[in-house]
Protein backbone atom coordinates (compact mmCIF):
# COMPACT_ATOMS: atom_id res chain seq x y z
CA UNK A 1 0.00 0.00 0.00
CA UNK A 2 3.30 2.25 0.95
CA UNK A 3 5.50 0.82 -1.62
CA UNK A 4 7.46 3.73 -3.72
CA UNK A 5 6.83 1.19 -6.87
CA UNK A 6 2.91 0.58 -6.48
CA UNK A 7 1.41 1.72 -3.58
CA UNK A 8 -2.22 3.05 -3.48
CA UNK A 9 -1.07 6.48 -2.43
CA UNK A 10 1.63 6.55 -5.11
CA UNK A 11 -1.09 5.56 -7.11
CA UNK A 12 -3.83 8.14 -6.36
CA UNK A 13 -1.21 11.13 -6.22
CA UNK A 14 -0.56 10.28 -10.17
CA UNK A 15 -4.07 9.95 -11.04
CA UNK A 16 -4.19 13.82 -9.46
CA UNK A 17 -1.53 14.87 -11.08
CA UNK A 18 -3.24 13.78 -14.75
CA UNK A 19 -5.92 14.96 -13.97
CA UNK A 20 -5.43 18.32 -12.93
CA UNK A 21 -3.02 18.41 -15.91
CA UNK A 22 -5.53 18.07 -18.35
CA UNK A 23 -7.79 20.22 -16.47
CA UNK A 24 -4.94 23.27 -16.90
CA UNK A 25 -4.45 22.46 -20.45
CA UNK A 26 -7.95 22.33 -21.22
CA UNK A 27 -8.22 26.22 -19.30
CA UNK A 28 -5.37 27.29 -21.25
CA UNK A 29 -5.86 25.99 -24.86
CA UNK A 30 -5.66 28.75 -26.86
CA UNK A 31 -8.01 27.21 -29.31
CA UNK A 32 -10.56 26.14 -26.97
CA UNK A 33 -13.40 29.12 -27.27
CA UNK A 34 -14.13 27.99 -23.14
CA UNK A 35 -10.18 28.54 -22.21
CA UNK A 36 -8.84 31.33 -19.93
CA UNK A 37 -6.67 32.58 -22.71
CA UNK A 38 -9.85 32.84 -25.47
CA UNK A 39 -12.11 34.69 -22.65
CA UNK A 40 -9.24 37.03 -21.64
CA UNK A 41 -9.13 37.80 -25.72
CA UNK A 42 -12.38 38.34 -25.59
CA UNK A 43 -12.35 41.15 -22.92
CA UNK A 44 -9.31 42.80 -24.68
CA UNK A 45 -11.09 42.70 -27.69
CA UNK A 46 -13.98 44.09 -26.33
CA UNK A 47 -12.33 47.04 -24.23
CA UNK A 48 -10.59 47.65 -27.20
CA UNK A 49 -13.44 48.11 -29.63
CA UNK A 50 -15.28 49.84 -27.05
CA UNK A 51 -12.39 52.66 -26.71
CA UNK A 52 -11.94 52.73 -30.33
CA UNK A 53 -15.55 53.49 -30.97
CA UNK A 54 -15.25 56.38 -28.39
CA UNK A 55 -12.22 57.57 -30.01
CA UNK A 56 -13.99 57.76 -33.32
CA UNK A 57 -16.85 59.57 -31.90
CA UNK A 58 -14.77 61.89 -30.21
CA UNK A 59 -12.92 62.36 -33.43
CA UNK A 60 -15.99 62.35 -36.11
CA UNK A 61 -19.26 63.54 -34.44
CA UNK A 62 -20.08 67.80 -34.86
CA UNK A 63 -22.21 67.13 -32.12
CA UNK A 64 -21.67 65.25 -28.69
CA UNK A 65 -17.89 64.73 -29.24
CA UNK A 66 -15.77 66.96 -27.08
CA UNK A 67 -13.82 67.66 -30.58
CA UNK A 68 -17.52 68.39 -31.98
CA UNK A 69 -18.43 70.89 -29.55
CA UNK A 70 -14.85 72.73 -29.44
CA UNK A 71 -14.69 72.82 -33.20
CA UNK A 72 -17.93 74.17 -33.32
CA UNK A 73 -16.88 76.92 -30.72
CA UNK A 74 -14.34 77.78 -32.74
CA UNK A 75 -16.12 77.90 -35.64
CA UNK A 76 -18.89 80.31 -34.01
CA UNK A 77 -15.97 82.44 -32.84
CA UNK A 78 -14.42 82.76 -35.94
CA UNK A 79 -17.54 83.56 -37.82
CA UNK A 80 -18.41 86.47 -34.96
CA UNK A 81 -15.33 87.85 -35.64
CA UNK A 82 -15.51 87.92 -39.24
CA UNK A 83 -18.79 89.30 -39.01
CA UNK A 84 -17.30 92.18 -36.89
CA UNK A 85 -14.21 92.84 -39.16
CA UNK A 86 -16.17 92.23 -42.39
CA UNK A 87 -18.50 95.17 -40.96
CA UNK A 88 -15.51 97.12 -39.81
CA UNK A 89 -14.04 96.75 -43.58
CA UNK A 90 -17.43 98.07 -45.01
CA UNK A 91 -17.56 100.63 -42.74
CA UNK A 92 -13.81 101.75 -43.82
CA UNK A 93 -14.48 100.89 -47.10
CA UNK A 94 -17.51 102.88 -47.27
CA UNK A 95 -15.38 106.22 -45.19
CA UNK A 96 -12.82 106.23 -48.53
CA UNK A 97 -15.76 106.44 -50.71
CA UNK A 98 -16.77 109.41 -48.99
CA UNK A 99 -13.34 111.28 -48.97
CA UNK A 100 -12.78 110.26 -52.75
CA UNK A 101 -15.91 111.46 -53.27
CA UNK A 102 -15.12 114.87 -51.60
CA UNK A 103 -11.93 114.88 -53.18
CA UNK A 104 -13.56 114.85 -56.58
CA UNK A 105 -15.96 117.20 -55.78
CA UNK A 106 -13.18 119.47 -54.96
CA UNK A 107 -11.35 118.51 -57.83
CA UNK A 108 -14.17 119.41 -60.04
CA UNK A 109 -15.53 122.57 -58.89
CA UNK A 110 -14.12 126.29 -59.02
CA UNK A 111 -14.53 126.45 -55.26
CA UNK A 112 -11.91 123.69 -54.63
CA UNK A 113 -9.52 126.35 -53.82
CA UNK A 114 -10.41 127.22 -50.34
CA UNK A 115 -7.33 124.61 -49.15
CA UNK A 116 -5.21 126.77 -51.40
CA UNK A 117 -6.76 130.20 -50.38
CA UNK A 118 -6.22 129.21 -47.01
CA UNK A 119 -2.50 128.10 -47.60
CA UNK A 120 -2.03 131.57 -50.05
CA UNK A 121 -3.76 133.50 -46.83
CA UNK A 122 -1.03 132.64 -44.60
CA UNK A 123 1.24 133.37 -46.49
CA UNK A 124 0.97 136.77 -47.85
CA UNK A 125 -0.29 137.79 -44.51
CA UNK A 126 3.11 136.82 -43.24
CA UNK A 127 4.88 138.35 -46.72
CA UNK A 128 2.77 142.07 -46.22
CA UNK A 129 2.78 142.35 -42.59
CA UNK A 130 6.44 143.62 -42.82
CA UNK A 131 5.32 146.62 -44.32
CA UNK A 132 1.76 147.36 -42.39
CA UNK A 133 -0.01 146.38 -44.98
CA UNK A 134 -3.01 144.04 -44.38
CA UNK A 135 -4.00 141.10 -46.00
CA UNK A 136 -7.82 139.66 -45.56
CA UNK A 137 -9.66 136.60 -47.05
CA UNK A 138 -12.63 137.43 -48.74
CA UNK A 139 -13.18 134.06 -50.53
CA UNK A 140 -16.79 133.85 -49.24
CA UNK A 141 -17.78 137.09 -49.41
CA UNK A 142 -19.39 138.58 -52.32
CA UNK A 143 -18.69 141.61 -53.82
CA UNK A 144 -19.77 144.64 -55.83
CA UNK A 145 -20.46 142.27 -58.48
CA UNK A 146 -22.70 139.99 -56.47
CA UNK A 147 -19.91 137.29 -57.36
CA UNK A 148 -17.36 135.55 -55.06
CA UNK A 149 -14.55 136.44 -57.30
CA UNK A 150 -11.21 138.50 -55.82
CA UNK A 151 -10.09 135.87 -52.94
CA UNK A 152 -7.58 137.98 -51.37
CA UNK A 153 -7.71 141.96 -50.67
CA UNK A 154 -4.45 143.56 -49.57
CA UNK A 155 -4.77 146.97 -48.14
CA UNK A 156 -1.33 149.23 -48.65
CA UNK A 157 -0.60 150.76 -45.05
CA UNK A 158 -2.41 153.97 -44.80
CA UNK A 159 0.50 155.61 -43.89
CA UNK A 160 2.08 155.36 -47.31
CA UNK A 161 -1.04 156.53 -48.73
CA UNK A 162 -1.56 159.83 -46.28
CA UNK A 163 -4.69 157.97 -45.35
CA UNK A 164 -6.21 157.28 -49.01
CA UNK A 165 -7.17 153.44 -49.13
CA UNK A 166 -5.38 151.63 -51.63
CA UNK A 167 -5.52 147.98 -52.21
CA UNK A 168 -5.22 145.27 -54.79
CA UNK A 169 -6.48 141.80 -55.20
CA UNK A 170 -5.17 138.28 -55.32
CA UNK A 171 -7.35 135.52 -57.35
CA UNK A 172 -6.40 131.88 -56.40
CA UNK A 173 -6.79 129.22 -58.83
CA UNK A 174 -6.46 125.32 -57.26
CA UNK A 175 -7.74 123.63 -60.66
CA UNK A 176 -8.45 123.74 -64.41
CA UNK A 177 -5.91 124.91 -67.08
CA UNK A 178 -6.04 128.42 -68.36
CA UNK A 179 -4.55 130.25 -71.47
CA UNK A 180 -2.46 133.83 -70.46
CA UNK A 181 -5.79 135.84 -71.86
CA UNK A 182 -8.65 133.49 -69.57
CA UNK A 183 -6.24 133.92 -66.53
CA UNK A 184 -6.48 138.21 -67.22
CA UNK A 185 -9.83 138.23 -67.69
CA UNK A 186 -10.02 135.77 -64.65
CA UNK A 187 -8.30 138.36 -63.06
CA UNK A 188 -9.80 141.50 -64.25
CA UNK A 189 -13.07 140.26 -63.06
CA UNK A 190 -11.62 139.82 -59.25
CA UNK A 191 -10.31 143.51 -59.88
CA UNK A 192 -14.07 145.16 -60.97
CA UNK A 193 -15.98 142.64 -58.32
CA UNK A 194 -13.40 143.89 -55.36
CA UNK A 195 -13.12 147.82 -56.70
CA UNK A 196 -9.17 147.31 -56.85
CA UNK A 197 -7.19 148.76 -59.88
CA UNK A 198 -4.19 146.42 -59.49
CA UNK A 199 -4.41 142.65 -59.45
CA UNK A 200 -2.93 139.42 -58.96
CA UNK A 201 -3.87 135.56 -60.13
CA UNK A 202 -2.47 132.97 -58.26
CA UNK A 203 -2.23 129.58 -59.53
CA UNK A 204 -1.51 125.84 -57.69
CA UNK A 205 0.77 124.72 -60.02
CA UNK A 206 2.74 125.07 -63.07
CA UNK A 207 0.53 122.97 -65.16
CA UNK A 208 -2.41 125.66 -64.74
CA UNK A 209 -1.48 128.27 -66.51
CA UNK A 210 0.14 127.96 -70.45
CA UNK A 211 3.18 130.08 -69.42
CA UNK A 212 7.19 129.64 -68.25
CA UNK A 213 8.28 130.88 -64.91
CA UNK A 214 6.33 131.96 -61.53
CA UNK A 215 5.93 135.43 -62.25
CA UNK A 216 4.85 137.93 -65.23
CA UNK A 217 3.29 141.71 -65.22
CA UNK A 218 0.55 142.66 -67.83
CA UNK A 219 -0.37 146.07 -67.26
CA UNK A 220 -2.11 146.91 -63.90
CA UNK A 221 -2.42 142.25 -63.60
CA UNK A 222 0.24 140.00 -62.62
CA UNK A 223 0.22 136.05 -62.98
CA UNK A 224 2.33 134.10 -60.62
CA UNK A 225 2.36 130.44 -59.46
CA UNK A 226 2.58 129.74 -56.06
CA UNK A 227 3.10 126.09 -55.98
CA UNK A 228 0.61 124.27 -53.25
CA UNK A 229 3.03 121.54 -53.26
CA UNK A 230 6.51 123.69 -53.28
CA UNK A 231 5.40 126.94 -52.29
CA UNK A 232 8.25 129.57 -52.52
CA UNK A 233 8.01 132.86 -50.48
CA UNK A 234 9.80 134.16 -52.64
CA UNK A 235 7.54 134.76 -55.39
CA UNK A 236 4.58 136.08 -53.19
CA UNK A 237 7.29 138.70 -51.51
CA UNK A 238 8.09 139.64 -55.74
CA UNK A 239 4.26 139.36 -56.52
CA UNK A 240 3.17 141.74 -53.61
CA UNK A 241 5.63 144.35 -53.61
CA UNK A 242 5.18 144.65 -57.31
CA UNK A 243 1.29 144.61 -55.99
CA UNK A 244 2.04 147.06 -53.73
CA UNK A 245 4.08 149.78 -55.85
CA UNK A 246 1.43 149.37 -58.92
CA UNK A 247 -0.96 150.11 -56.42
CA UNK A 248 0.87 153.11 -55.21
CA UNK A 249 1.03 154.14 -58.50
CA UNK A 250 -2.26 154.51 -59.69
CA UNK A 251 -2.80 156.59 -56.58
CA UNK A 252 0.25 159.30 -57.72
CA UNK A 253 -0.50 162.65 -57.36
CA UNK A 254 -2.48 162.33 -53.86
CA UNK A 255 -0.03 160.69 -51.96
CA UNK A 256 3.79 160.95 -50.79
CA UNK A 257 6.56 161.41 -53.25
CA UNK A 258 8.32 158.14 -54.28
CA UNK A 259 10.59 156.43 -56.79
CA UNK A 260 8.25 154.36 -58.32
CA UNK A 261 10.72 153.91 -61.60
CA UNK A 262 12.82 152.87 -59.17
CA UNK A 263 10.75 150.56 -57.62
CA UNK A 264 9.48 148.80 -60.74
CA UNK A 265 13.39 148.29 -62.17
CA UNK A 266 14.25 146.58 -58.56
CA UNK A 267 10.79 144.19 -58.76
CA UNK A 268 12.08 143.05 -62.53
CA UNK A 269 15.61 143.03 -61.73
CA UNK A 270 14.11 140.44 -58.69
CA UNK A 271 11.70 138.93 -61.39
CA UNK A 272 14.72 137.84 -63.66
CA UNK A 273 16.74 136.48 -60.60
CA UNK A 274 13.34 134.35 -59.42
CA UNK A 275 13.51 133.19 -63.07
CA UNK A 276 17.16 132.40 -62.46
CA UNK A 277 16.46 130.40 -59.36
CA UNK A 278 13.45 128.75 -60.85
CA UNK A 279 16.28 127.16 -63.54
CA UNK A 280 18.70 126.49 -61.88
CA UNK A 281 16.60 124.39 -59.21
CA UNK A 282 15.19 122.62 -62.01
CA UNK A 283 18.85 121.82 -63.58
CA UNK A 284 19.79 120.47 -59.57
CA UNK A 285 16.63 118.75 -59.54
CA UNK A 286 17.49 116.67 -63.39
CA UNK A 287 20.98 116.70 -62.06
CA UNK A 288 20.04 114.79 -58.81
CA UNK A 289 17.84 112.42 -60.57
CA UNK A 290 20.40 111.69 -62.42
CA UNK A 291 22.92 111.09 -60.15
CA UNK A 292 20.12 108.12 -57.93
CA UNK A 293 19.87 106.77 -61.71
CA UNK A 294 23.72 106.55 -62.06
CA UNK A 295 24.25 105.08 -58.46
CA UNK A 296 21.48 102.57 -59.17
CA UNK A 297 23.43 101.26 -62.13
CA UNK A 298 26.43 101.34 -60.53
CA UNK A 299 25.08 99.32 -58.01
CA UNK A 300 24.00 96.98 -60.25
CA UNK A 301 27.30 96.87 -62.32
CA UNK A 302 29.23 96.34 -59.20
CA UNK A 303 26.59 92.98 -58.22
CA UNK A 304 27.34 92.13 -61.56
CA UNK A 305 31.46 92.44 -60.93
CA UNK A 306 31.11 90.20 -57.51
CA UNK A 307 28.83 87.84 -59.66
CA UNK A 308 31.75 87.49 -62.25
CA UNK A 309 34.58 87.36 -59.52
CA UNK A 310 32.95 84.73 -57.82
CA UNK A 311 32.69 82.60 -60.90
CA UNK A 312 36.26 83.30 -61.07
CA UNK A 313 37.15 82.04 -58.28
CA UNK A 314 35.06 78.75 -58.05
CA UNK A 315 36.69 78.04 -61.48
CA UNK A 316 39.85 78.55 -60.43
CA UNK A 317 39.19 76.30 -57.27
CA UNK A 318 38.39 73.67 -59.33
CA UNK A 319 41.53 73.62 -61.43
CA UNK A 320 43.38 73.53 -58.07
CA UNK A 321 41.66 70.71 -57.37
CA UNK A 322 41.84 68.90 -60.28
CA UNK A 323 45.53 69.84 -60.42
CA UNK A 324 46.17 68.03 -56.81
CA UNK A 325 44.14 65.18 -57.78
Amino acid sequence: MLGPENGIIKAALEGWKDEVGKNLEDVFDADSKSSAIAKIDEVVRTGVEKQLGDLRKMLHDPTDGPLGRMYGAITKAVKDQGETLGKEIAELAEALKIQAAKAEVEKATSRKGFAYEDLLHAAVTNVVAANGDVAEKVAKTKGLAGTEKGDEIVTVNTDDTLGTVVAYVIEAKDNGSYSVRTALKECETAMKNRGTKVGIIAFANAGQIAIDGDFHVFGDKAIIVYDREDPDPRVLKIACAWGRAEARRKMAGTGPTIDLSRIESLVADARRALGRGKTIKSCLTVGKKQMDSAGAELTALLDEVDTVLDDVCNELNKSGEKDAA
